[in-house]
């Protein structure tokens, strides 16, 4: 259970260490796609043969979206992050100008 809060943990300070929103966003949607990619082909999977599914399947699907969520949060907060320090440097900028 520690590796999997630890992992979690790491999925959302990642995105906060990338440099630029086109990167974070790029990264994102291939991360997420991955994630969503196996939990859809994994479902297909159950659906087509039942004596696969059980409650390890269901706690390792559980764990993928843990996975996707801490990652999309992280994405979130560094999209804020860099949508407020680019007003206060616009803002900035004006107060400079006007000076």
């Amino acid at each position: 259970m520690h590796q999997i809060i630890g992992i979690s943990i790491a999925l959302f300070i990642a995105p906060l260490l990338v440099p630029s929103w086109k990167y974070l966003i790029g990264f994102g949607v291939a991360f997420n796609s991955i994630c969503f990619g196996f939990y859809f082909y994994h479902q297909h999977l159950i659906a087509s043969d039942p004596t696969l599914g059980g409650p390890g399947d269901a706690l390792g699907i559980l764990f993928v979206i843990l996975f996707c969520l801490s990652f999309s949060a992280g994405i979130t907060a560094k999209l804020i992050y860099l949508v407020i320090r680019s007003y206060i440097n616009k803002k900035r900028t004006l107060e400079i100008t006007n000076a």
